[in-house]
């Protein structure tokens, strides 16, 4: 069998210095030219590396993958778990939702948002 996403995600996870989302696993990955090394042709890679790794975790209890935290759900190998602790889960979700709020404060008071801007006829 041939070089997998879950290869992919074990080789990027092996050296990330804290847990990742797929959609990071796939970009890092592809910018160390891993991905050249699958043969899929999707259009939205991400999510095909993003559904094994889900499944490996929910499925196989001693898989070589963990679930950190949630929303949004990131992945380190379990074999690396001693290397995580509770402050690193909790920063990295402080963070997250600090963005979250960022872009959706953001989105709301764009110039567009206002019906005086809007071009569609009334």
């Amino acid at each position: 069998m041939g070089y997998s996403f879950l290869d992919l995600a074990y080789d990027v996870l092996k050296q990330a210095a804290q847990p990742m989302i797929y959609q990071e696993i796939r970009q890092v990955g592809h910018d160390k030219g891993l991905t050249a090394k699958l043969e899929t042709t999707g259009k939205t890679p991400w999510q095909i590396l993003g559904a094994p790794i889900y499944v490996e975790v929910r499925d196989n209890e001693i898989g070589r993958f963990t679930k950190v935290g949630s929303r949004p759900t990131r992945f380190f190998l379990r074999e690396r778990a001693s290397e995580m602790s509770v402050d690193t889960i909790s920063k990295l979700e402080k963070e997250e939702v600090k963005k979250t709020e960022k872009k959706r404060h953001s989105s709301i008071y764009t110039d567009s948002w206002w019906p005086e801007n809007d071009p569609s006829p009334r």
